[in-house]
């Protein structure tokens, strides 16, 4: 079966195995593994439906890796904001899982953050952007990463990071 959002979390588990090993530190801004990051803008009036257009204000303070991980990242999913910024993130495809993660990082970087990093808890994208740390990070996809470092040491031989054909998704999947 398909764990979904479950995913989050191991995405976590990769972000803290490499600061244990010092390849990465939750305290360092997002920009040093995304350089896109570094000039964010936030949507001062997101959440305000009767807004004729977006308000841009400053980032206050750079996103971390920390906020990332506790989705307190300023980024969200589409859905989940007001009319505008909805609108800005549909028009630049953000969440299309036919890309890569340093493509969406990318597009992400153009539409301006609902929140201030550090100041609103809002589930959304900031896993994703946290894969794209890992990658950096590590040097290796992030669905390699995942497997090499975290499925097969554990013994989930059969799981997999993305998603299986539809053959395999139809049949029941029970070990003996």
């Amino acid at each position: 079966f398909r764990i979904a959002s479950m995913t989050k979390p191991v995405v976590s588990v990769a972000a803290m195995m490499l600061a244990e090993e010092g390849k990465l530190l939750i305290a360092n801004p997002v920009s040093r593994y995304i350089p896109a990051f570094a000039d964010l803008k936030v949507a001062a009036n997101s959440d305000d439906p009767g807004a004729k257009a977006l308000t841009l204000e400053p980032l206050q303070h750079e996103m971390t890796v920390q906020d990332l991980m506790r989705h307190t990242s300023g980024l969200t999913y589409a859905h989940l904001t007001g009319p505008h910024l909805k609108q800005a993130y549909e028009a630049e495809g953000v969440v299309d899982e036919r890309q890569t993660y340093a493509e969406i990082a990318e597009k992400l970087a153009k539409v301006p953050l609902a929140y201030q990093p550090g100041t609103t808890f809002q589930y959304g994208v900031s896993t994703d952007m946290l894969g794209r740390v890992v990658e950096v990070a590590s040097g290796m996809s992030l669905d390699r990463f995942i497997d090499e470092r975290i499925c097969k040491p554990l013994g989930l031989l059969k799981t997999t990071f993305g998603p299986i054909d539809g053959s395999r998704a139809a049949q029941p999947q029970i070990d003996s």
